[in-house]
């Protein structure tokens, strides 16, 4: 474990208002999925102005990855931490589509006040970006050493959203879409923790996800036009001939996806109906091999911060896909360490100060123990 003295020097350098000011910073710009470049390039502006590495992964011309590295000697372990830029909504009109009611609960730009920082992206997932951030910050300016890397990932398309359909532009392009080509582009670590939302519980396994298109056919009638896809807003007069249901399958760790959609054809088969079925979705679940020493800092630095131990994941934690799994599925072993917040379901997000200042430190603190182990020789 880290020593009292380090402790302390670490632990100096971050404050509640800093952590509070830069997620209010971070809602500030818009970043739904497809169009991450500005944010993306504040946060690579934000880690030179701190002497942290900066280095841009270009993915197309409205997203990028932004990492940022803290070097080692070159002798110890690596460890990466990750996060993702893009919202769970777009703060436009195809919001109404999720949300129950735009207004009045509809705050999209950052605010702080009572204690909270308020807006869209605030507890999904800003507030940790701006929480490991500040934590590596406060590592380089406590002037302690690290034997390996301390990497930040700041990427793009993690949010659920899958092409379907017409629906193929780069704003349907999420579900790990940055993670992917972020660890097959050069960006490596020996250890990962995916800092998305887990209200401060550990997160080892994660569920897959499997998506499905169910078409049925038929003739077309005025009676009973179901026209909110094909046949409105552009086209009202008309009336489809196809109804098609789309079928989001969570599956356990390590289920393929070919295999729900053989269970699918064998029920649809049963019903005698004239169908289609068609999967665009199909990621699989992990549970991390060999993550046991990381979880076990985690644990012991929550212990020694705050005299209690993480929170147990409940369902809804370890129900969410996540890029963890795409670090268990290249051989990185991660976990899921986040804050929480409030208020997901609608766009206007909050999330306690001092649930970021926490985390903050738990990132800070579990760095400098893991990126100093020495990597076993070969």
């Amino acid at each position: 474990m880290v020593n009292e003295k380090d402790r302390e020097k670490v632990l100096s350098h971050i404050t509640r208002e800093e952590v509070a000011e830069l997620t209010k910073q971070l809602v500030d710009i818009p970043s739904p999925t497809g169009a991450e470049r500005e944010i993306g390039e504040f946060i690579l502006d934000w880690f030179a102005r701190h002497e942290i590495k900066p280095l841009r992964q270009e993915i197309d011309p409205n997203r990028i990855n932004a990492v940022g590295v803290l070097e080692g000697s070159g002798n110890g372990i690596s460890l990466m931490i990750n996060g993702h830029m893009d919202t769970s909504f777009t703060g436009t009109d195809e919001d109404r589509m999720f949300c129950k009611s735009l207004e009045p609960q509809s705050e999209l730009r950052g605010a702080i006040r009572d204690g909270k920082v308020f807006g869209l992206g605030a507890s999904n997932m800003k507030s940790g970006l701006a929480a490991f951030m500040v934590g590596a910050n406060a590592l380089r300016q406590s002037g302690l050493s690290l034997k390996g890397d301390l990497i930040l990932a700041a990427v793009a398309g993690e949010i659920s959203r899958t092409p379907v359909g017409p629906y193929q532009s780069g704003s349907y392009r999420g579900e790990g879409t940055g993670t992917r080509h972020l660890l097959t582009h050069g960006a490596v670590s020996d250890f990962a923790i995916v800092a998305d939302r887990s209200g401060h519980s550990i997160v080892w396994a994660q569920n897959g996800v499997s998506q499905f298109r169910i078409s049925t056919f038929g003739d077309p009638h005025a009676a009973w036009g179901m026209t909110r896809e094909q046949g409105a807003p552009f086209r009202p007069n008309y009336y489809p001939g196809v109804c098609s249901l789309y079928v989001d399958v969570r599956t356990p760790p390590q289920l393929r996806p070919i295999d729900v959609q053989r269970e699918l054809r064998q029920v649809l088969s049963q019903t005698g109906a004239e169908c289609e079925l068609d999967m665009y979705a199909s990621l699989m679940g992990y549970e991390a091999k060999g993550i046991e020493p990381v979880v076990e800092v985690l644990e012991q630095t929550y212990q020694t911060l705050f005299g209690q131990k993480p929170p147990p994941p409940n369902t809804f934690r370890a129900s969410i896909w996540t890029d963890t799994n795409i670090y268990n599925e290249m051989g990185i072993p991660a976990c899921k360490f986040g804050l929480g917040g409030k208020r997901y379901a609608i766009r206007s997000e909050q999330i306690e100060i001092e649930e970021i200042f926490r985390g903050a430190q738990v990132y800070a603190l579990a760095a400098l123990e893991i990126c100093n182990w020495e990597k076993a020789p070969r």
